[in-house]
């Protein structure tokens, strides 16, 4: 995945396109949480990898992809690993909200 988003954006600077495949692909997801987290934290790694790399001289990469394409690689890979930053901001909360709903309704139980 990785090295799909860098290459993308290699040929994407040179001017190719790339077009979707509608082809399935016969590939087989984590099935364990360990391996889903293994995968997970290599493809970030990969991502912060790949925007550091391109973003060493910006203005040269905004003048070969474009602004609409520089744009659109901010949002994508920038705001996915900034995105990732609030995750354990929304479980905190998700767990706060639970335990405070689980309360509620075990006080609304007492006569």
């Amino acid at each position: 995945m990785t090295e799909d988003a860098d290459l993308g954006m290699r040929l994407h600077r040179l001017g190719y396109r790339a077009r979707v495949i509608s082809k399935p692909t016969f590939e087989d997801a984590p099935v364990t949480l360990g391996v889903w987290l293994g995968q997970r934290t290599r493809w970030f790694k990969g991502w912060l990898q790949t925007w550091l790399v391109l973003m060493r001289e910006p203005g040269e990469l905004a003048g070969e992809m474009g602004w609409a394409g520089f744009t659109v690689f901010q949002i994508l890979i920038a705001g996915l690993l900034l995105s990732s930053l609030g995750h354990p901001i929304i479980i905190a909360f998700l767990v706060y909200l639970i335990w405070t709903m689980l309360q509620q309704s075990a006080h609304a139980a007492d006569p």
